[in-house]
């Protein structure tokens, strides 16, 4: 059983990982970061670096396994799609400067993992189709859904734009559902 790190664990990877992404984002995403530079750009000691870490890409790994457990502790149970969509968008703004490193870099398994986890809250309509067409529905979801949230993170992810953009995942959703399955229905 793993305990919450203390705030002050806390803070040292994610200025860490910070640091770690804004080298790769500089040096047009070399992943050959050394540990010395890594440590010296997030004024870390190494001893800090090696309590937490093995090597430089486990960064990446504990920072998704972090992500994933902070947003499985957010319930969407009775919420309409609308508010699971402004719940999700609002996770995204709170670690905004992650999800910017991860949507400009193709690093976003984790943001299909948490649209996965909220499949049924946001396309419930997709359990009327068999179960392969109901996959690759939500393909098609998860691609329309994922080119709007990169477009919203890459402009700065505001806040205020919360409730418009729920608005359109919400019109995505409901486009793909009722118009393109009954496309791959009638196949």
């Amino acid at each position: 059983m793993s305990k919450e790190p203390s705030s002050r664990v806390a803070r040292s990877r994610d200025s860490l990982y910070l640091a770690l992404a804004n080298i790769i984002s500089e040096d047009d995403y070399n992943l050959s970061v050394q540990t010395t530079d890594l440590c010296a750009r997030a004024n870390k000691g190494r001893a800090t670096f090696f309590r937490q870490y093995r090597q430089v890409g486990d960064i990446f790994k504990l920072k998704d396994e972090e992500l994933m457990a902070n947003f499985n502790k957010l319930d969407f149970t009775g919420l309409t799609k609308k508010v699971v969509w402004r719940r999700i968008l609002l996770f995204i703004a709170q670690n905004r400067e992650i999800f910017t490193f991860k949507f400009r870099y193709d690093r976003d398994k984790v943001f299909r993992k948490m649209i996965l986890s909220v499949r049924e809250e946001i396309a419930p309509d997709l359990v009327c189709y068999e179960p392969e067409l109901a996959d690759k529905l939500f393909e098609m979801l998860y691609f329309e859904v994922r080119g709007i949230v990169k477009i919203w993170v890459r402009k700065g992810a505001k806040t205020e734009s919360i409730n418009r953009v729920a608005r359109y995942l919400n019109h995505a959703a409901n486009n793909v559902s009722k118009n393109w399955g009954a496309v791959f229905a009638d196949q």
